[in-house]
C-alpha cells in the first residue's frame, strides 16, 4: 500500500502540467482558451451591426417566446448602428413613446428593451445597458373607453360589412368579448356546433378557458370561414394580437365612433 501511495503521490497535478505545456508551448494556452463572450469597448465601437439586425437576432434567441420590440424600437431606429444606442438615445425613444401610447404599453415595451439590452451586453455587442435607470412616468388607465349602443351598432355595421376577416375579428371582440388574443389564438376545430359555439383553451387565466355562445350574426360569417379547412389550421392565419387591435381603432374611425 505504500508503493501504491509513492506512485500516486508521485504524478504531477494539473497545475504542474499545466505549468510544463507552458513551458514547452507558451501559445498552446491561448489556442486551447474558449472564446470570450464579451468585448472590449473599443471593440464594442467597431461593431458594424445595425440595431435592426441586432432586433433579428434576439428575436430569433426568443423565437418561441414572441418578444416584440417594434414599439420603442422602431423601424425608423433600426438602421442605427447598434452601438449607437446609447443611454442619451435610449431616453430620447422613451420620451418619444410617452405621447404615442398608454403607461401600461410603455411599461410593457421599457421592460422588453431592457431585456434586449442586456442580452446584447452578453453577447458583447453593447458596453452597458442604455435603458438602465429609465422609469416611465405618468398615471395608469383605470379602463378603456366604452361605446354606447348607438356607437356600437355602427361599429359593428361598419366591420362587417367589409366582408372580410378583418372586419368579423373587431366584431367578435366586441360581440362577444374576446381579447385580441384569444381571437387570434383561435384554430378551426374551435368553431363548433354549427359555428353556434366557440371554445376559448389556454387563455390568459384558467378563467377564461370558457364555451361562448357565437352571435347569430357571426355565425354563417364563422361558418363559411372554417369550410373545409384543415381543423387544425389557425382560424385567422397567422396574425397576432397587434393585428385586430390595429383594425378595431381603423374601424372605429371608419364608423366615425370613439376609438377604443
Amino acid at each position: 500500500m505504500a508503493a501504491a501511495g509513492a506512485s500516486l503521490s508521485s504524478q504531477p497535478t494539473v497545475r504542474e502540467r499545466m505549468r510544463d505545456k507552458a513551458r514547452a508551448d507558451p501559445a498552446a494556452l491561448r489556442r486551447d482558451r474558449p472564446p470570450r463572450l464579451t468585448s472590449t469597448r473599443s471593440e464594442t465601437r467597431r461593431n458594424d451591426r445595425t440595431i435592426g439586425i441586432a432586433v433579428d437576432a434576439y428575436l430569433d434567441h426568443l423565437r418561441s417566446q414572441g418578444r416584440r420590440l417594434h414599439g420603442l424600437l422602431r423601424v425608423a431606429e433600426r438602421d442605427r448602428h447598434l452601438p449607437l444606442l446609447t443611454p442619451r438615445l435610449a431616453r430620447e425613444l422613451l420620451a418619444r413613446r410617452r405621447s404615442e401610447v398608454a403607461i401600461d404599453t410603455q411599461i410593457g415595451e421599457l421592460a422588453t428593451a431592457r431585456t434586449f439590452a442586456s442580452w446584447c451586453v452578453d453577447q458583447g455587442w453593447l458596453p452597458s445597458d442604455p435603458f438602465d435607470g429609465l422609469e416611465v412616468t405618468g398615471t395608469r388607465a383605470r379602463g378603456k373607453a366604452q361605446l354606447r349602443i348607438d356607437e356600437a351598432r355602427r361599429f359593428v355595421e361598419t366591420a362587417l360589412s367589409e366582408g372580410d376577416e378583418r372586419g368579423l375579428t373587431a366584431a367578435m371582440a366586441l360581440l362577444m368579448g374576446l381579447r385580441a388574443s384569444e381571437i387570434t389564438n383561435r384554430v378551426v376545430r374551435d368553431v363548433d356546433d354549427g359555428a353556434r359555439v366557440l371554445w376559448i383553451e389556454r387563455a390568459k387565466t384558467r378563467a377564461g378557458d370558457q364555451r361562448l355562445e357565437v352571435p347569430e350574426v357571426l355565425q354563417p360569417r364563422l361558418a363559411a370561414l372554417i369550410s373545409g379547412r384543415d381543423p387544425d389550421a389557425p382560424l385567422f392565419g397567422d396574425h397576432d394580437r397587434h393585428w385586430v387591435g390595429y383594425h378595431a381603432r381603423r374601424l372605429c374611425r371608419l364608423a366615425k365612433v370613439p376609438v377604443v
